[in-house]
């Protein structure tokens, strides 16, 4: 019977606990009504509930914002994809869907910009060329500077660093302040390219070369690029940059102007016979480029460089020295000749007409006689404008290629008007030469090579006394003597000189010691007496030099890298003696 009762009272609690929870607290919330004891803990249940609602919307509301932002963000990816596969596409493309490329590809002004080249990724692109080229819309001139990619440069913010780094850090942008900082070159645009794809989405290129190239490929494998045309895919393309890009220290820096001829392929693949052609080639492309150039922009930029001809298109190698930090090899730039090498297409006729130029040039010796091109050197730097500005500096003064010329050349290999009248101030000056114009590799607007027919006596406006013509004709009658210790001791070189001077000019003049200098190497044991000209006396002369050293063999050789008669090479024969 209590077990019976029992189970009523459970039977009635569990009905009351199940009506209790249809109503909410809220159910029973009545204005005015003022809380009591009995009801506290009741209200307490009420502001749980509450807040653990309030706590319910916070956490929907959060997942519902992060939902939204996902699929806008899908939908920016997508659209993103979806325009670029529409319009950039490497797919053939439809009329419709066909880039719109302007009727008139001509660029019709001045242009600065960075070509800069890197293996596929562009968001950190690993640099392997950098080349900074200047327009000159006036002329359809292009120069180009190339730079090694591990010179060493400010980074702004990141101090002193490989330029190629700065791409790294900053993108393009940085490397845009870093070279007008650095080198004072303020380019306007820029493009760069991941060379390899870009290669490849064209199908190869076909780089001429004027020597043969062996490169390393990416699987460690030699390639052999002969002289002539090359067909190039991508990863050839990019070993070839990488090889001259100043990062192998067995190349010469000198060399990162060999890149130039991959830019010129590429961008006279890219450039069609048609404007349907180009676009086409820039959808191709659109994938592996990064350039704040809008598409009328690019496409006049690639239409007009590739149309450029070979004498305008002056490619020149920055001038560095190497150095070595925590034993890797980096470059230090010599920025002494940026601003002529740039300054030079940007000069205006009339503003020649109004004040002279002052020209580069470089004068070498043709001729023999030695110390004439340094003699002519001084001349030459000494001619002024009547405003007493300098015509002319002079970057280089050497050898010719051979001692040979009769005729003086005045060779010019730019030919703006400020150039070819300085050639003809020149010609008059010296009383002697030709002009002639030849593309040359060379930094200086004329390469001036003395002949024969130059007389440093009848030099315009060069005042020489009877003495001093005397002397300097005196001067090349003597028989010019270099000497060489190759045995080491020291002062043997000057010691012998001293033998040689008080023996065979105590009475009068007839050789004169050029150089006393060390050899290659100091294990020479036998003295040797090189014969370089046939000059009257000389042959006489060295048999004398060999009985009075009482050592050593004669021979002739046409190799007179010094532009001296004779060379004598001291051993351990004469020592030993």
């Amino acid at each position: 019977m209590s077990s019976e009762n029992n189970n009523e009272d459970s039977k009635k609690n569990s009905k009351n606990h199940d009506i209790e929870d249809f109503f909410s607290d809220d159910d029973f919330e009545f204005d005015g009504h003022e809380e009591d004891e009995g009801l506290e803990e009741s209200g307490y249940r009420g502001r749980r509930t509450k807040d653990k609602r309030r706590k319910n919307r916070i956490i929907v509301s959060t997942v519902a914002i992060i939902i939204i932002l996902v699929i806008v963000a899908i939908g920016i990816v997508f659209g993103y994809r979806f325009i670029k596969n529409r319009f950039f596409s490497g797919e053939e493309v439809t009329e419709e869907e066909s880039i719109d490329i302007p009727e008139n590809l001509i660029l019709d002004q001045d242009l600065k910009i960075i070509l800069a080249g890197a293996r596929e990724n562009l968001l950190e692109p690993e640099m392997n060329s950098i080349i900074l080229s200047s327009f000159n819309s006036t002329e359809t001139k292009l120069t180009s500077l190339c730079v090694p990619v591990r010179t060493l440069m400010e980074i702004p913010g990141f101090g002193l660093e490989s330029i190629d780094k700065s791409v790294e850090y900053g993108g393009m942008d940085l490397l845009e302040l870093t070279l007008k900082e650095g080198l004072g070159f303020e380019a306007s645009h820029y493009i760069l390219m991941d060379i390899g794809n870009v290669v490849d989405a064209l199908g190869g290129i076909e780089v001429p070369l004027d020597s043969s190239v062996t490169v390393t490929l990416d699987d460690g494998s030699e390639k052999t690029l002969e002289a002539g045309p090359n067909n190039m895919d991508g990863i050839t393309a990019v070993n070839y940059l990488e090889k001259f890009s100043g990062s192998e220290t067995e190349i010469s820096t000198e060399d990162t102007k060999k890149q130039k001829v991959v830019y010129n392929a590429i961008i006279n693949k890219i450039n069609a016979s048609t404007n349907d052609g180009l676009a086409e080639n820039i959808s191709k492309i659109s994938d592996y480029v990064d350039t704040d150039m809008n598409l009328e922009d690019l496409s006049k930029t690639i239409a007009t460089f590739s149309k450029i001809e070979s004498a305008n298109d002056q490619v020149y190698g920055l001038d560095i020295s190497a150095v070595e930090l925590e034993g890797q090899t980096f470059y230090m730039p010599d920025i002494s000749r940026i601003a002529d090498i740039f300054s030079q297409e940007q000069i205006k006729e009339e503003v020649i007409a109004e004040s002279g130029q002052t020209v580069t040039i470089t004068i070498l010796n043709g001729k023999g006689s030695p110390g004439l091109a340094g003699n002519a050197s001084d001349l030459i730097s000494a001619m002024t404008y009547e405003d007493g500005k300098s015509k002319f500096n002079v970057l280089e003064v050497g050898n010719a290629d051979s001692f040979d010329y009769e005729t003086t050349k005045i060779i010019v290999s730019n030919t703006e008007t400020h150039v070819m009248n300085a050639a003809e101030d020149l010609m008059q000056f010296l009383g002697a030469g030709n002009i002639v114009t030849e593309e040359r590799d060379s930094q200086s607007a004329i390469t001036l090579i003395i002949g024969n027919d130059f007389n440093i006596n009848t030099v315009g406006g060069t005042q020489i006394t009877e003495e001093q013509a005397e002397t300097e004709e005196a001067a090349e009658e003597y028989i010019k003597v270099n000497i060489l210790n190759g045995e080491g001791t020291a002062g043997l070189a000057a010691k012998v000189s001293e033998i040689l001077d008080e023996k065979f000019n105590s009475e009068s003049k007839i050789l004169e010691v050029v150089e006393e200098k060390d050899a290659d190497n100091w294990d020479y044991t036998q003295t040797t007496i090189t014969v370089f000209t046939n000059r009257e006396g000389v042959t006489e002369l060295a048999q004398n030099i060999q009985e009075q050293l009482g050592v050593g063999v004669i021979e002739s050789s046409e190799d007179n890298v010094d532009n001296v008669d004779i060379s004598i090479l001291l051993g351990s024969d004469f020592t030993n003696q």
